[in-house]
């Protein structure tokens, strides 16, 4: 996924907004008896989400954050009427410059 992210610096501490889009990629398999059924879809995502980093030297940072990334399918993989998969993210790391 990809698009614009919005930062915004005021001393140590810089927010960030950011609207992502792309494709998203749903898989899933199942062994029976010996067998193993799968199946996958491709399907467009979007992922609006914010956060803030914390500076700690001039070329580190550290990140909290989250997301809401919503997938629109076409249908089940079963067959049936169309659907909005969603997951909620959190995000932590550090981040270097």
């Amino acid at each position: 996924m990809g698009g614009p992210r919005l930062q915004w610096q005021a001393g140590r501490v810089a927010p960030y907004a950011q609207m992502l889009f792309g494709l998203a990629r749903i898989a899933s398999s199942m062994d029976f008896a010996g067998e193993t059924f799968s199946a996958a879809q491709n399907n467009f995502g979007m992922a609006p989400g914010g956060g803030v980093d914390i500076r700690f030297s001039d070329r580190g940072a550290m990140r909290a954050g989250a997301s809401l990334r919503a997938i629109r399918a076409d249908r089940f993989m079963d067959g049936s009427e169309r659907y909005t998969y969603y997951e909620f993210q959190v995000i932590a790391g550090v981040v270097f410059r």
